[in-house]
Protein backbone atom coordinates (compact mmCIF):
# COMPACT_ATOMS: atom_id res chain seq x y z
CA UNK A 1 0.00 0.00 0.00
CA UNK A 2 2.95 2.53 0.23
CA UNK A 3 2.71 3.45 -3.37
CA UNK A 4 -1.20 4.22 -2.88
CA UNK A 5 -0.62 6.42 -0.05
CA UNK A 6 1.77 8.13 -2.38
CA UNK A 7 -1.25 8.40 -4.30
CA UNK A 8 -3.55 9.83 -2.36
CA UNK A 9 -2.23 11.95 0.49
CA UNK A 10 -2.92 15.23 0.78
CA UNK A 11 -1.88 18.06 2.82
CA UNK A 12 1.88 18.64 2.35
CA UNK A 13 2.05 21.41 4.19
CA UNK A 14 0.48 19.70 6.77
CA UNK A 15 2.72 16.85 6.72
CA UNK A 16 5.51 19.08 7.04
CA UNK A 17 4.79 21.02 10.10
CA UNK A 18 3.69 17.69 11.63
CA UNK A 19 7.14 17.17 13.14
CA UNK A 20 7.09 19.94 15.40
CA UNK A 21 3.85 19.84 16.56
CA UNK A 22 3.88 18.34 20.26
CA UNK A 23 1.66 15.01 21.01
CA UNK A 24 0.31 13.87 24.31
CA UNK A 25 -0.97 10.34 24.76
CA UNK A 26 -4.35 9.54 25.15
CA UNK A 27 -6.71 7.09 26.97
CA UNK A 28 -9.70 7.09 24.73
CA UNK A 29 -11.13 8.82 21.48
CA UNK A 30 -12.74 11.95 22.64
CA UNK A 31 -16.23 12.39 22.23
CA UNK A 32 -15.92 14.94 19.03
CA UNK A 33 -14.74 12.15 17.06
CA UNK A 34 -17.27 9.61 18.41
CA UNK A 35 -20.21 11.97 17.84
CA UNK A 36 -18.25 12.77 14.11
CA UNK A 37 -18.30 8.92 13.42
CA UNK A 38 -21.69 8.64 14.41
CA UNK A 39 -22.88 11.13 11.56
CA UNK A 40 -20.29 9.87 9.15
CA UNK A 41 -22.67 6.62 9.68
CA UNK A 42 -25.98 8.58 9.11
CA UNK A 43 -24.40 10.20 6.05
CA UNK A 44 -23.02 7.00 4.86
CA UNK A 45 -27.15 6.42 4.30
CA UNK A 46 -27.41 9.78 2.14
CA UNK A 47 -24.28 9.48 0.19
CA UNK A 48 -25.33 5.57 -1.05
CA UNK A 49 -28.90 7.35 -2.49
CA UNK A 50 -26.15 8.90 -5.08
CA UNK A 51 -25.98 5.03 -6.58
CA UNK A 52 -22.72 4.29 -7.05
CA UNK A 53 -22.03 0.98 -8.41
CA UNK A 54 -21.39 -0.91 -4.48
CA UNK A 55 -20.54 2.37 -2.89
CA UNK A 56 -21.32 2.33 0.73
CA UNK A 57 -19.02 4.62 3.07
CA UNK A 58 -19.93 2.99 6.49
CA UNK A 59 -18.61 -0.35 5.12
CA UNK A 60 -14.83 1.10 5.59
CA UNK A 61 -13.13 1.37 9.00
CA UNK A 62 -12.03 4.73 9.91
CA UNK A 63 -8.97 4.66 11.86
CA UNK A 64 -8.53 7.93 13.84
CA UNK A 65 -4.87 9.05 14.96
CA UNK A 66 -4.05 11.00 17.58
CA UNK A 67 -0.28 11.08 16.95
CA UNK A 68 0.81 7.97 18.91
CA UNK A 69 -1.80 5.08 18.21
CA UNK A 70 -5.17 4.75 16.06
CA UNK A 71 -8.68 4.20 17.07
CA UNK A 72 -10.56 1.66 15.03
CA UNK A 73 -14.24 2.31 14.60
CA UNK A 74 -16.03 -0.14 12.51
CA UNK A 75 -19.74 -0.18 12.00
CA UNK A 76 -21.52 -2.60 14.40
CA UNK A 77 -17.78 -3.38 16.05
CA UNK A 78 -16.40 -2.32 19.34
CA UNK A 79 -13.55 0.51 18.98
CA UNK A 80 -9.93 -0.70 18.80
CA UNK A 81 -6.72 0.80 19.51
CA UNK A 82 -4.13 -0.28 17.45
CA UNK A 83 -0.67 1.24 16.40
CA UNK A 84 -0.33 3.92 14.05
CA UNK A 85 -0.51 3.43 10.51
CA UNK A 86 0.97 5.93 9.16
CA UNK A 87 3.00 9.50 10.84
CA UNK A 88 2.12 11.62 9.51
CA UNK A 89 -1.01 14.05 10.00
CA UNK A 90 -2.99 14.28 6.72
CA UNK A 91 -6.54 12.27 5.68
CA UNK A 92 -6.17 9.94 3.54
CA UNK A 93 -6.92 5.90 2.33
CA UNK A 94 -4.68 3.03 3.56
CA UNK A 95 -4.58 -0.50 3.01
CA UNK A 96 -4.38 -2.43 6.39
CA UNK A 97 -4.72 -6.41 6.10
CA UNK A 98 -5.16 -6.23 2.45
CA UNK A 99 -8.40 -3.82 2.68
CA UNK A 100 -9.10 -0.16 2.13
CA UNK A 101 -9.67 2.27 5.10
CA UNK A 102 -9.53 5.33 6.36
CA UNK A 103 -7.28 7.28 8.41
CA UNK A 104 -8.03 10.92 9.56
CA UNK A 105 -6.28 12.39 12.33
CA UNK A 106 -8.19 13.18 15.14
CA UNK A 107 -10.59 16.56 14.94
CA UNK A 108 -8.30 18.27 17.45
CA UNK A 109 -4.97 17.61 15.21
CA UNK A 110 -7.20 17.99 11.87
CA UNK A 111 -8.07 21.73 12.87
CA UNK A 112 -5.04 22.80 14.40
CA UNK A 113 -3.52 21.95 11.04
CA UNK A 114 -6.24 23.30 8.82
CA UNK A 115 -5.44 26.01 10.61
CA UNK A 116 -1.79 26.68 10.49
CA UNK A 117 -2.31 26.17 6.76
CA UNK A 118 -4.21 29.07 6.40
CA UNK A 119 -2.18 30.77 8.45
CA UNK A 120 1.13 29.85 6.08
CA UNK A 121 -0.65 30.18 2.63
CA UNK A 122 -1.43 34.37 3.70
CA UNK A 123 2.09 34.56 5.18
CA UNK A 124 3.47 33.10 1.70
CA UNK A 125 1.29 35.73 0.12
CA UNK A 126 2.83 39.42 0.46
CA UNK A 127 -0.24 40.93 -0.66
CA UNK A 128 -2.87 38.79 1.29
CA UNK A 129 -4.90 41.08 3.80
CA UNK A 130 -5.13 39.77 7.56
CA UNK A 131 -8.72 37.79 7.57
CA UNK A 132 -10.38 35.86 10.57
CA UNK A 133 -9.27 31.83 10.15
CA UNK A 134 -12.47 30.20 9.82
CA UNK A 135 -13.53 27.45 12.06
CA UNK A 136 -12.60 23.76 11.23
CA UNK A 137 -16.39 22.22 11.80
CA UNK A 138 -17.35 18.94 12.56
CA UNK A 139 -19.00 19.00 9.53
CA UNK A 140 -16.11 19.79 7.21
CA UNK A 141 -14.31 17.27 9.42
CA UNK A 142 -16.96 14.51 8.40
CA UNK A 143 -17.16 15.66 4.90
CA UNK A 144 -13.58 15.06 5.07
CA UNK A 145 -14.07 11.23 6.44
CA UNK A 146 -17.04 10.99 3.52
CA UNK A 147 -14.13 11.80 0.54
CA UNK A 148 -11.47 9.48 2.11
CA UNK A 149 -14.08 6.65 2.32
CA UNK A 150 -14.79 7.34 -1.46
CA UNK A 151 -11.00 6.57 -2.01
CA UNK A 152 -11.05 3.43 -0.46
CA UNK A 153 -14.21 2.50 -2.97
CA UNK A 154 -11.98 3.61 -5.66
CA UNK A 155 -9.14 1.82 -5.10
CA UNK A 156 -11.13 -1.56 -4.28
CA UNK A 157 -13.04 -1.15 -7.30
CA UNK A 158 -11.05 0.34 -10.22
CA UNK A 159 -7.37 -0.80 -8.86
CA UNK A 160 -5.89 -2.10 -12.19
CA UNK A 161 -7.54 0.74 -14.45
CA UNK A 162 -6.01 2.73 -11.91
CA UNK A 163 -2.86 0.68 -12.02
CA UNK A 164 -2.90 0.69 -15.66
CA UNK A 165 -3.86 4.83 -16.56
CA UNK A 166 -1.23 6.28 -14.00
CA UNK A 167 1.80 4.13 -13.84
CA UNK A 168 4.60 5.60 -12.15
CA UNK A 169 3.63 9.32 -11.95
CA UNK A 170 0.94 9.22 -9.50
CA UNK A 171 3.97 8.84 -7.44
CA UNK A 172 5.46 12.57 -8.38
CA UNK A 173 1.95 13.61 -9.55
CA UNK A 174 2.98 17.57 -8.12
CA UNK A 175 6.05 17.67 -9.52
CA UNK A 176 5.19 17.44 -12.86
CA UNK A 177 2.03 19.58 -12.44
CA UNK A 178 4.06 22.18 -11.43
CA UNK A 179 7.08 22.00 -13.80
CA UNK A 180 4.84 21.18 -17.00
CA UNK A 181 1.80 22.83 -16.51
CA UNK A 182 1.72 25.40 -13.99
CA UNK A 183 5.42 27.06 -15.68
CA UNK A 184 3.89 27.24 -18.60
CA UNK A 185 1.25 30.26 -19.16
CA UNK A 186 -0.52 28.70 -22.11
CA UNK A 187 -1.77 25.38 -19.82
CA UNK A 188 -2.27 28.05 -17.23
CA UNK A 189 -5.00 29.92 -19.85
CA UNK A 190 -6.12 26.90 -20.82
CA UNK A 191 -6.98 25.61 -17.40
CA UNK A 192 -8.79 29.03 -16.57
CA UNK A 193 -10.96 28.87 -20.16
CA UNK A 194 -12.00 25.36 -19.44
CA UNK A 195 -12.94 26.20 -15.58
CA UNK A 196 -14.58 29.07 -16.80
CA UNK A 197 -17.11 26.83 -19.78
CA UNK A 198 -17.81 24.58 -16.60
CA UNK A 199 -19.07 27.51 -14.70
CA UNK A 200 -20.79 28.85 -17.43
CA UNK A 201 -22.34 25.35 -17.80
CA UNK A 202 -23.16 24.98 -14.55
CA UNK A 203 -24.99 28.08 -14.22
CA UNK A 204 -27.19 27.92 -17.53
CA UNK A 205 -30.47 27.12 -17.28
CA UNK A 206 -31.20 26.80 -21.19
CA UNK A 207 -30.04 23.45 -22.13
CA UNK A 208 -29.03 23.96 -25.66
CA UNK A 209 -26.47 26.88 -24.18
CA UNK A 210 -25.11 24.31 -21.11
CA UNK A 211 -24.79 22.27 -23.88
CA UNK A 212 -22.42 24.60 -26.01
CA UNK A 213 -20.72 25.28 -22.91
CA UNK A 214 -19.93 22.02 -22.16
CA UNK A 215 -18.50 21.47 -25.50
CA UNK A 216 -16.19 24.30 -25.18
CA UNK A 217 -14.57 22.95 -22.01
CA UNK A 218 -14.73 19.60 -23.74
CA UNK A 219 -12.82 21.05 -26.36
CA UNK A 220 -10.46 22.88 -24.46
CA UNK A 221 -9.36 19.88 -22.49
CA UNK A 222 -8.61 17.86 -25.59
CA UNK A 223 -6.65 20.66 -27.12
CA UNK A 224 -4.76 20.99 -23.84
CA UNK A 225 -4.35 16.67 -23.73
CA UNK A 226 -2.72 17.10 -27.28
CA UNK A 227 -0.13 19.49 -26.26
CA UNK A 228 1.31 18.19 -22.72
CA UNK A 229 3.24 15.26 -22.61
CA UNK A 230 1.73 11.53 -21.87
CA UNK A 231 3.01 12.39 -18.48
CA UNK A 232 0.83 15.10 -17.78
CA UNK A 233 -2.03 14.29 -19.79
CA UNK A 234 -1.70 10.53 -17.15
CA UNK A 235 -1.67 13.29 -14.18
CA UNK A 236 -4.45 15.39 -14.90
CA UNK A 237 -6.79 12.92 -15.88
CA UNK A 238 -5.72 10.85 -12.35
CA UNK A 239 -5.87 13.88 -9.83
CA UNK A 240 -9.24 15.07 -11.97
CA UNK A 241 -10.96 11.47 -11.78
CA UNK A 242 -10.36 10.33 -8.24
CA UNK A 243 -9.69 13.48 -5.95
CA UNK A 244 -12.98 15.30 -8.62
CA UNK A 245 -15.28 12.63 -7.85
CA UNK A 246 -14.10 12.17 -3.79
CA UNK A 247 -14.69 16.51 -4.01
CA UNK A 248 -17.79 15.62 -5.10
CA UNK A 249 -19.03 12.95 -2.14
CA UNK A 250 -17.45 15.28 -0.07
CA UNK A 251 -19.90 18.20 -1.61
CA UNK A 252 -22.71 16.30 -1.19
CA UNK A 253 -21.79 15.05 2.80
CA UNK A 254 -21.25 18.56 3.21
CA UNK A 255 -24.51 19.91 2.07
CA UNK A 256 -26.62 17.71 3.29
CA UNK A 257 -25.09 18.54 6.88
CA UNK A 258 -25.69 22.50 6.55
CA UNK A 259 -27.28 24.03 3.75
CA UNK A 260 -27.20 25.14 -0.27
CA UNK A 261 -25.66 28.45 1.14
CA UNK A 262 -22.66 26.85 2.69
CA UNK A 263 -22.37 24.53 0.21
CA UNK A 264 -21.67 27.16 -2.27
CA UNK A 265 -19.69 29.24 -0.01
CA UNK A 266 -16.92 26.68 0.51
CA UNK A 267 -17.03 24.30 -3.41
CA UNK A 268 -18.75 26.63 -5.78
CA UNK A 269 -17.01 30.23 -4.91
CA UNK A 270 -15.10 31.92 -7.91
CA UNK A 271 -12.00 29.98 -9.66
CA UNK A 272 -8.58 31.16 -8.83
CA UNK A 273 -5.81 29.13 -10.45
CA UNK A 274 -3.03 27.70 -7.87
CA UNK A 275 -0.47 25.91 -8.73
CA UNK A 276 -0.51 22.22 -7.68
CA UNK A 277 -3.00 19.52 -7.87
CA UNK A 278 -5.62 21.21 -6.05
CA UNK A 279 -7.29 23.00 -9.21
CA UNK A 280 -8.29 19.56 -10.43
CA UNK A 281 -10.13 18.34 -7.38
CA UNK A 282 -12.48 21.47 -8.15
CA UNK A 283 -12.80 20.66 -11.91
CA UNK A 284 -13.66 16.93 -11.48
CA UNK A 285 -16.19 18.61 -9.00
CA UNK A 286 -17.80 21.00 -11.70
CA UNK A 287 -17.96 18.17 -14.24
CA UNK A 288 -19.90 15.83 -11.34
CA UNK A 289 -21.91 18.82 -10.51
CA UNK A 290 -22.67 19.22 -14.05
CA UNK A 291 -23.70 15.60 -14.75
CA UNK A 292 -25.90 16.06 -11.93
CA UNK A 293 -27.93 18.25 -13.81
CA UNK A 294 -27.57 16.87 -17.59
CA UNK A 295 -27.44 12.89 -16.88
CA UNK A 296 -29.63 10.73 -14.52
CA UNK A 297 -28.27 8.32 -12.38
CA UNK A 298 -24.54 8.79 -14.53
CA UNK A 299 -23.49 7.81 -11.13
CA UNK A 300 -24.24 3.86 -11.91
CA UNK A 301 -21.75 3.87 -14.77
CA UNK A 302 -19.05 5.75 -13.35
CA UNK A 303 -15.19 4.11 -13.43
CA UNK A 304 -11.92 5.33 -13.67
CA UNK A 305 -12.03 4.96 -17.45
CA UNK A 306 -15.71 6.22 -17.77
CA UNK A 307 -14.88 9.22 -15.86
CA UNK A 308 -16.91 12.84 -15.96
CA UNK A 309 -15.23 13.84 -18.98
CA UNK A 310 -16.41 10.88 -20.82
CA UNK A 311 -19.54 11.01 -19.59
CA UNK A 312 -20.18 14.65 -20.67
CA UNK A 313 -18.59 14.19 -24.20
CA UNK A 314 -21.62 11.23 -24.55
CA UNK A 315 -24.41 13.53 -23.20
CA UNK A 316 -23.57 16.39 -25.82
CA UNK A 317 -22.49 14.17 -28.95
Amino acid sequence: MKKKIGYMIYGAVGVLLCGAMVFTSSFGLSRVNQEAYDKFLTESDVLEKLAFDGFAAKNYKVRFFDGEQDFVMQKDAEMKKDKETLDVIAATAVEVDDEYQVLVPVYEKMQGVTQLVDGVSSLQNADAQPKELESFSQEMYVAAICHEAFHCWQFTKFEEQIENGIGDEGQDREAVITSEIDANDQYVKSIEHEMECLQNAYNETALNQKYAFIKDALAEEAKRQDSVSDAACRVEKFVETLEGSAQYVEAMAYRDMTSEASFEKHYLADFKYTDGSGKYYTMGLMKCLILDQVSENWQSDFSYENNASKMLEKVVK
